[in-house]
């Protein structure tokens, strides 16, 4: 039930400069959108009687990074960049001793893709009775990595393959 105002004048921050910060935000970004949970980063400078906002970043998706901070006098400014990636095909390989969802975990697929690899073969496959120990799994799908090398998201579920008693499902 918090709104971006009552978060910055709970931290001691005028109302007037919250106003001032949330207004320029508004111009790239819509508090309206703060998610519950929605981590925002700020910097404050206590002056005595009165903390004043230096600056407030938050991520409102995966792909965005919104920043307002203040200028050289002292107006905010604010500024949404877009998060570059790079994309790679990840290929993901395993054999099943007691469930897809462990072999899957076992072999680094991240908990979304295999979630879409459950999804595309559970029209034809009842994972509870059709899947027996030696059974295998093949899965590709994009990832998405950042410069430090973790990776930020997936993209779809490119190529998918069941094995289950010798019979293969593409």
């Amino acid at each position: 039930g918090d709104t971006l105002m009552g978060l910055l004048t709970k931290m001691g921050i005028e109302r007037r400069e919250a106003y001032e910060a949330i207004d320029v935000l508004s111009d790239v970004f819509s508090p309206r959108k703060l998610r519950v949970g929605q981590e925002i980063q700020l910097a404050v400078a206590d002056e005595g009687e009165a903390i004043r906002l230096m600056s407030l970043q938050l991520r409102p998706d995966i792909e965005t990074d919104v920043v307002v901070d203040r200028d050289g006098e002292g107006q905010f400014t604010a500024l949404a960049t877009t998060r570059s990636f790079e994309e790679t095909p990840e290929w993901h390989r395993g054999v099943i001793d007691t469930s897809l969802y462990q072999a899957a975990i076992d072999s680094g697929v991240p908990l979304g893709s295999m979630i879409e690899l459950i999804r595309i073969f559970s029209f034809d496959v009842d994972f509870q009775r059709d899947i027996q120990p030696e059974d295998s799994f093949e899965v590709l799908y994009d990832g998405f990595f950042e410069e430090t090398g973790q990776l930020a998201k997936t993209g779809p579920v490119r190529f998918a393959r069941l094995t289950l008693s010798g019979k293969e499902r593409r």
